[in-house]
């Protein structure tokens, strides 16, 4: 198979659509299939740039006019021989408010003669039960462009990173296949960080056993409401003679910091707070490897677009997933992984029964998943 992959913009660790598709082309390197990159809105190089290795890459600038991205953008799917292209979608990668009106325009001259899969990472907005009149008025026209854009597509195969998208598209009367994301982080070591995160923790080698390690990877919703879960937690780890701990890792967003330190001003002497920020991909994973069980900041519907929630399971952690408070105005149904804990009348029994495994990266079996639901399509 030959299929190349386009989406808005390649900047490793910068963007991360575009780090999974990077990694999407190195695992179909790696099974012997051919593949390329393309990014055509790259908001991170300043004019077109063309490179090789590890695959062959695209980055289209972002302040070309689109007429020049997109002969430039034919001519390389041409020299690669591309049988199938693979559109990432994400709306605002193309617009600022997520009106990618161009799509039809730009993607018909690329799709021609070839079989078409799209990927949605972001679909509409104003789906939710609760959204305001805004969201709804902006997200109805960005649904009219996204199905007008499908049916001039007419893609052999549609995949979706979870429940809700999936569930919203098949209401609209597109075929969807469900394809969670892979997690970002590579299981690696650094034990030398892991005795920062012990002293700052206020544990020791000792000690460590008596202790519950909670943590947060990644963003930390403005909206997210933990203090009934760290409530509950402090209460189960009391009887169970633990003392826990919250870890925060990554980048935060300034609502995310606010969040954090109310947290950590109303639970000071009882649960911990400790703030990490961002760190190589090295030390997350030993953060991850460290640390007990995971916190997911997606809420239940959500899960499978959230890398974060990906890399907290690859690298074998029960993963507490606390929200199910972004509804839906259709039906939705989630798989839920074996190792997701949930607060409902069973989640003390289960969190005090969970284990960790080994590490252990979804890669290679996604890229499986996604190789044969292409060939299947013919």
């Amino acid at each position: 198979m030959n299929c190349v992959f386009v989406c808005s913009s390649l900047e490793s660790g910068r963007d991360a659509v575009g780090d999974y598709c990077r990694g999407l082309a190195a695992g179909l390197k790696n099974l012997g299939h051919q593949t390329a990159l393309v990014g055509l809105n790259d908001l991170f190089v300043a004019a077109t740039e063309e490179s090789r290795q590890p695959v062959p890459m695209l980055r289209l600038a972002h302040n070309e006019a689109w007429p020049t991205r997109v002969k430039r953008a034919k001519q390389f799917l041409d020299k690669c021989r591309a049988e199938w292209i693979s559109f990432q979608f994400v709306s605002y990668g193309f617009h600022p408010k997520g009106l990618a009106h161009r799509l039809p325009r730009i993607c018909a001259p690329l799709a021609a003669g070839r079989k078409v899969h799209v990927m949605f990472h972001e679909i509409w907005i104003g789906a939710k039960t609760n959204a305001p009149w805004k969201e709804r008025v902006v997200g109805a026209v960005q649904k009219h462009m996204i199905l007008h854009w499908l049916r001039d597509l007419n893609p052999r195969v549609v995949h979706a990173t979870n429940a809700a998208y999936a569930g919203l598209l098949r209401a609209e009367g597109v075929h969807v296949l469900d394809l969670p994301l892979f997690g970002n982080i590579a299981p690696s070591r650094a034990p030398d960080f892991q005795e920062e995160i012990y002293r700052r923790a206020g544990v020791t080698r000792e000690t460590r056993n008596r202790f519950w390690l909670f943590g947060i990877f990644g963003g930390v919703p403005g909206d997210w409401k933990l203090e009934p879960l760290l409530e509950r937690l402090w209460r189960l780890a009391k009887t169970e003679g633990k003392k826990p701990v919250l870890i925060a890792f990554g980048k935060r967003e300034a609502a995310g910091e606010k969040v954090m330190a109310g947290l950590a001003e109303k639970f000071d002497g009882r649960f911990p707070v400790v703030l990490f920020g961002s760190h190589s991909e090295e030390r997350v994973s030993e953060f991850l490897q460290t640390i007990d069980f995971g916190i997911a900041a997606a809420p239940l519907g959500l899960l499978g677009k959230s890398s974060a929630a990906a890399a907290m399971l690859e690298h074998g952690l029960p993963l507490i997933v606390d929200r199910n408070d972004v509804l839906f105005r259709v039906p939705i149904a989630p798989e839920i992984h074996p190792r997701v804990i949930l607060p409902d009348a069973q989640f003390e029994r289960r969190l005090v029964a969970a284990t960790k495994t080994e590490p252990e990266t979804s890669r290679a079996q996604i890229v499986s998943r996604f190789v044969e639901d292409l060939q299947n399509a013919g």
